[in-house]
């Protein structure tokens, strides 16, 4: 078994553009199974109100305070979610790209969500085939601007916020914020 880590997704900017681009990411890698575990990017610190010619800081801090960027949100909510196995999923929308994940006791099932469009976007999730549904936990991220992204002054401008969702017994429609990473949890 190979595992793979790559260890430096670079970009030039730590707005919600390079978040988006780094769920969207991880959704791809794990789609590859589970010999992806890891997805690094570089520059994790950066000291706040120095830029670079690639400002591309996770975690920005002064002498005072320290505060994730919205890419260093994603890897936060991918580690509290793991899953080491991949589900099959398909989409009919092509702006939505979505991954599915289980548990090795097959009782829970997180589902990724990224909508790359400008628009919001409805979808039916049909998770017909999982029989474990008494409680679900959902949290989004983005709903903004893409030259979003969390200052000093606004530390919280771009997080994950609680959504609520009721799962179906069958078909649930949902309507994904523009801009916007869904992880849905069912246990």
């Amino acid at each position: 078994k190979l595992r793979l880590m790559p260890m430096e997704e670079n970009g030039r900017r730590c707005d919600w553009d390079r978040g988006l681009a780094h769920a969207h990411n991880w959704n791809t890698l794990q789609r590859y199974g589970d010999c992806f575990e890891v997805l690094a990017t570089a520059n994790t610190f950066q000291p706040h109100g120095l830029h670079y010619m690639w400002d591309q800081g996770r975690i920005h801090y002064t002498n005072d305070a320290i505060w994730f960027q919205p890419s260093a949100h994603i890897d936060e909510m991918m580690m509290k979610t793991w899953k080491p196995y991949v589900v099959k999923t398909t989409s009919s929308n092509d702006v939505l790209d979505i991954t599915a994940k289980i548990d090795e006791s097959e009782k829970e099932l997180t589902l990724y969500i990224a909508n790359l469009s400008g628009e919001p976007q409805t979808a039916i999730l049909n998770i017909g085939n999982f029989k474990h549904k008494s409680r679900i936990e959902a949290y989004t991220i983005g709903n903004c601007e893409l030259t979003d992204f969390n200052t000093y002054d606004n530390r919280d401008n771009v997080k994950f916020t609680p959504v609520a969702i009721k799962m179906k017994e069958k078909d649930t429609v949902y309507t994904f914020p523009k801009y916007s990473y869904t992880v849905i949890t069912i246990k």
